[in-house]
């Protein structure tokens, strides 16, 4: 993962877009959180919202991927500043395309 991350890194960081470089940020978090995740004996390979299985989190992982989110789409990520008709994602809609 680690290597995929420094090519990501390289190939974004020349584009001179800051904010789609911020995704490196997002992605190496995502590998520090996996190796904390192996190095205590924790599962990790298939932690997402689907499988019901999570990475274990910091509260200062949570602030750095807010920080990330908010400087990618702009503060549409903080609670305080949710949209106003913004609701909850169905956790069963992750990932699909909504019907029409």
């Amino acid at each position: 993962m680690k290597a995929a991350w420094m090519t990501f890194y390289r190939d974004a960081a020349s584009i001179g877009c800051h904010a789609f470089l911020e995704f490196s940020g997002l992605m190496s978090k995502f590998i520090d959180l996996c190796r904390q995740a192996e190095a205590s004996g924790a599962p990790w390979l298939r932690a997402n919202v689907h499988s019901g299985q999570h990475l274990p989190f910091a509260a200062h992982d949570v602030d750095y991927l807010l920080e990330k989110l908010e400087c990618i789409y702009g503060m549409h990520f903080r609670l305080d500043q949710r949209l106003p008709d913004a609701r909850p994602a169905d956790p069963r809609r992750r990932g699909r395309a909504a019907a029409r």
